[in-house]
């Protein structure tokens, strides 16, 4: 605390020093001898000792391995749930159970001498550190952790069987034709697909991630081995088809897939035909939509037959009568002379429409 005043450094006039060594050796300061018993192992380590004089000093280093041999583990404790038994170092056998959504576990090994190594899985891990992430499959996993004593000779492992539960998942979901409305996701039960008007059938196929676990479809109507194509007959508009997986231990989960089929929007017709002797003109083509027909005065109604492209299609006759494809139209009256009577064909959709006419000249009475 004086001013002016300062720290001088200053050095041994003679002897010999270290600044440290294992635990249980000693240096002599006068003869400069090591000696004494290691209270605790170390790898080989280099060490600096310095010897002074009046004449200077030097230094020496000195490569000192205090090899020991306990490959014991002081603690081990796992990421999830608990070691059973607890852990005793003497006790090299472990059981962890999880549940069947843990898909990865670590592990922590404390050593119980500083000198020793352990490895997790095959992998060095800092004593006190936890491991990676150890992926996990349903069932048993048997994780090494081997400690490696500092005599280089000594080793001992502790076998940790982690036991996953079983699982009502699924592991994926694959259809051939379209694509699910999202990523398949274990823990995501609802899907959903649209598919092309016409498409008569689609091929299923869940895969459980538990290969034990069974899956049952159609309302509980029949097994889908795991992996294996499930097929869904299909009408148009919506389709359910519902995926029942059981594990081995009863847990369930249903996945539901909706499939929503498109309605046609084809409103064409391939074919217009008169009947009773009714002969319309001309020859039918798909893309003319007039057609015309005479008939005698005795005729006072006439009926046609209309073929469509799509069995689905409604046809409306005169805005009296609603048929389908090859069925008869009902009787649609005739006055004298010229009778313009309107067709309009709605596709499935229920919006999209073709208009066609039907001109029909009814005769006169003969003088």
């Amino acid at each position: 605390n004086n001013p002016g005043s300062s720290i001088i450094k200053t050095e041994p006039v003679g002897g010999f020093h270290a600044g440290f060594l294992p635990a249980g050796l000693l240096l002599n300061s006068t003869t400069g001898a090591i000696t004494g018993t290691p209270t605790a192992g170390s790898r080989a380590t280099d060490y600096q000792v310095t010897a002074y004089n009046n004449f200077g000093k030097g230094t020496a280093t000195v490569n000192i391995a205090a090899p020991a041999s306990n490959a014991n583990l002081a603690g081990l404790t796992p990421s999830t749930s608990t070691l059973s038994p607890a852990f005793n170092a003497d006790s090299t056998s472990y059981t962890i159970n999880v549940t069947g959504e843990t898909a990865t576990i670590k592990l922590t090994p404390v050593v119980a001498d500083a000198s020793a190594i352990a490895t997790v899985n095959g992998a060095e891990v800092v004593s006190g550190k936890s491991s990676a992430q150890l992926p996990l499959i349903v069932g048993n996993n048997i994780i090494p952790v081997v400690v490696s004593a500092s005599d280089n000779s000594t080793t001992k492992t502790y076998n940790v069987t982690v036991k996953r539960a079983t699982t009502p998942n699924l592991a994926s979901l694959t259809i051939n034709l379209g694509t699910l409305d999202k990523p398949f996701n274990p823990d995501s039960l609802t899907y959903r697909v649209v598919l092309p008007n016409g498409t008569a059938q689609l091929e299923i196929i869940p895969t459980a991630a538990d290969p034990t676990a069974t899956i049952v479809a159609g309302g509980g109507s029949y097994a889908i081995p795991s992996g294996t194509i499930g097929y869904k007959p299909l009408r148009t508009y919506n389709n359910e088809f519902a995926m029942v997986v059981t594990a081995p231990n009863g847990a369930t989960k249903t996945y539901t897939l909706n499939i929503y089929v498109q309605p046609s929007v084809n409103a064409g017709l391939t074919n217009l035909l008169g009947t009773q002797g009714l002969t319309l003109s001309p020859v039918f083509d798909p893309a003319q939509h007039t057609y015309s027909g005479t008939v005698g005065f005795d005729k006072t109604y006439f009926t046609v037959v209309a073929t469509a492209a799509m069995q689905s299609t409604a046809i409306r006759y005169n805005n009296l009568f609603t048929r389908y494809s090859n069925q008869e139209s009902g009787e649609m009256d005739l006055n004298v002379g010229l009778n313009a009577i309107p067709v309009v064909t709605t596709a499935e959709d229920g919006t999209t429409q073709e208009n066609y006419t039907l001109l029909i000249t009814r005769e006169g009475a003969a003088n």
